[in-house]
């Protein structure tokens, strides 16, 4: 397994997935913090990172560490950045956002 300087890797989640903690993802982060995370990712393929406080600049900026981001053309993005949508389901909704299982992107 990889050793990480600068994340916390907690593996307990099944099979795939691991939680990432020790990031302020709010901020930005050091390459090698990044280049961990890459490596995280690639090892578990899906990551959870908890109790983080992303506005959607921030949340895009660090989007951009992992490559070119797209903007999705059939909702409207929020205000604040033309790469972050909402995806909100209401309390009284029955379906969620699309209705069923797709992908547009990733």
């Amino acid at each position: 397994m990889a050793q990480y300087q600068h994340i916390s890797i907690n593996r307990s989640l099944g099979a795939v997935g691991a939680e990432v903690s020790g990031v302020d993802l709010s901020q930005p982060l050091p390459p090698e913090a990044i280049e961990e995370i890459r490596q995280a990712w690639l090892t578990h393929h899906v990551l959870c990172f908890r109790d983080q406080n992303l506005t959607p600049t921030a949340q895009a900026q660090f989007a951009e560490n992992f490559g070119e981001l797209d903007q999705y053309k059939f909702m409207e993005a929020v205000e604040e950045s033309p790469y972050v949508i909402p995806i909100i389901k209401e309390p009284d909704a029955k379906l969620n956002f699309g209705g069923g299982w797709h992908t547009d992107g990733s």
